[in-house]
């Protein structure tokens, strides 16, 4: 599907409605730390107390237990062990340099974003082709979004774009889709979440539970973005070539929107079409 054929819509006087965006956890993009049963834990730490500072051995304990304490939400206590990692040395810390920076830097970024940039640029800096490299990005536009700063996030989240084989591709496509409606470029917003809703190709494929979760608030928040730009008579064909089987839907939340701005004659030709469409 061309974006230029499905973005023929002529600009109406209506005012988008705004709401938070869906937010995907690590686990969900597959980057989240993964807890340990209770004997690994007993056994990684005699281990660990046999070990020396520097023994490759010692840094894949250190690693494990810091995931661990971090999946059990024991902040603190994994901050110290990723931190204790890294000031291991010699090289053997390389092989999970990026995965402790990382997850390092997501315990501080609120604490301390100061101390979390300065791990994410260490990882970019001394590990350019790590598989959490657009992780990061995405970490940075996360950050700029919660703070209100649509421009400077969406330029991390159109990073990520770069990697399209990443399971954060299509998610920071969608917050992109966030940005550029929060700057009021309404058709840019479309074009983004339209994206988010056609064949995969080379893009990594998300698990079917986010994949579902990302693939329904794209369409939601892309009848929002219409609003501003579409004319209720070309919503019916603009929805159907989105996504055929979703359009009846989308097409029903569309003329809410309109009922809510006090636009009954759109709702009332919006909720026509709708009825039309086979269930």
């Amino acid at each position: 599907m061309r974006l230029a054929l499905v973005l023929l819509l002529l600009c109406a006087p209506a005012v988008a409605e705004s709401a938070d965006p869906l937010r995907l956890s690590p686990d969900e993009l597959g980057v989240g730390p993964k807890p340990l049963k209770p004997l690994q834990v007993l056994r990684h730490k005699a281990k660990l107390r046999r070990t020396r500072r520097g023994d490759p051995v010692r840094v894949g304990l250190l690693l494990d237990l810091a995931q661990h304490a971090q999946a059990r939400g024991r902040r603190d206590e994994a901050a110290g062990l990723y931190q204790q990692l890294l000031d291991e040395p010699g090289d053997a810390r390389r092989v999970v340099l990026d995965a402790a920076c990382f997850q390092l830097a997501r315990l501080t970024m609120g604490k301390n974003p100061a101390a979390a940039r300065a791990l994410l640029l260490r990882l970019v800096k001394e590990l350019p082709t790590s598989p959490y490299i657009p992780f990061v990005y995405l970490l940075f536009g996360e950050h700029y979004l919660d703070k209100g700063e649509h421009d400077s996030a969406e330029r991390f989240f159109e990073k990520v774009a770069a990697y399209p084989e990443s399971p954060a591709a299509a998610y920071a496509g969608y917050l992109r889709g966030w940005c550029q409606a929060g700057q009021g470029k309404h058709q840019q917003a479309l074009a983004s979440f339209l994206r988010c809703l056609q064949p995969m190709g080379r893009r990594a494929v998300l698990a079917a539970k986010p994949g579902r979760k990302l693939r329904a608030a794209a369409r939601s928040a892309m009848v929002q973005s219409y609003v501003p730009v579409g004319r209720p008579d070309r919503a019916r064909p603009f929805f159907e070539r989105v996504d055929r089987e979703a359009a009846r839907a989308m097409l029903g939340e569309l003329a809410e929107i309109y009922d809510r701005a006090g636009r009954a004659a759109a709702a009332k030709r919006v909720r026509a079409d709708a009825q039309s469409l086979t269930p």
